[in-house]
């Protein structure tokens, strides 16, 4: 078993994504990655425009509270909130809170 704490990460940029376990899809004929990933307070990622990943983006709001922007519409989403966003759907997200949002995210 390996274990991996981010308990004590000190989130010392607006943005921090890493790429957990990616050993787990060597050789799988997979093209995914499990990532921790954390938003400052007040912080809105990407700062300019919108993300667009080649992969379906499953995630897991484990603290925090975020407004995520998708065509337009604004969708709230907090702490233990599970969120899909189909590949290709350009969207936005902003932690509405002065403290840092923690996500676990599956992009598959």
């Amino acid at each position: 078993m390996k274990i991996i704490n981010k308990e004590s990460n000190v989130l010392k940029d607006e943005f921090y994504m890493e790429a957990m376990f990616p050993e787990a899809f060597d050789g799988k004929n997979m093209d995914a990655s499990l990532n921790y990933v954390e938003i400052a307070g007040k912080t809105t990622v990407p700062v300019e425009g919108y993300s667009i990943h080649e992969h379906d983006e499953l995630s897991y709001i484990v603290e925090g509270e975020l407004e995520v922007e998708i065509d337009g519409q604004i969708q709230a989403v907090k702490k233990g909130d599970f969120t899909f966003i189909p590949k290709g759907e350009a969207h936005q997200s902003t932690n509405i809170s002065k403290d840092k949002c923690k996500i676990v995210s599956l992009l598959i």
